[in-house]
């Protein structure tokens, strides 16, 4: 009877342990995930946008005059 408790609970304790295990390789990739998205929205916001604006800014200061 001891040594069946001690089993179920070994094995409680593994589930638990690859669960955790599970969940940190989510955190780690979501973490990933979240500093390329950080690094896409700065080249955005530092290069693309200001390009497009100088591109455009014909259009934009015509729309302005109206």
């Amino acid at each position: 009877m001891i040594a069946a408790k001690i089993a179920e609970r070994t094995a409680l304790d593994a589930e638990r342990e690859a669960s955790l295990r599970e969940r940190s390789a989510e955190l780690a990739n979501d973490l990933a995930d979240l500093q390329r998205l950080q690094q896409s929205d700065q080249r955005y916001q530092t290069t693309l946008l200001p390009l497009a604006k100088e591109k455009n800014r014909p259009v934009i200061n015509s729309l302005e005059k109206c």
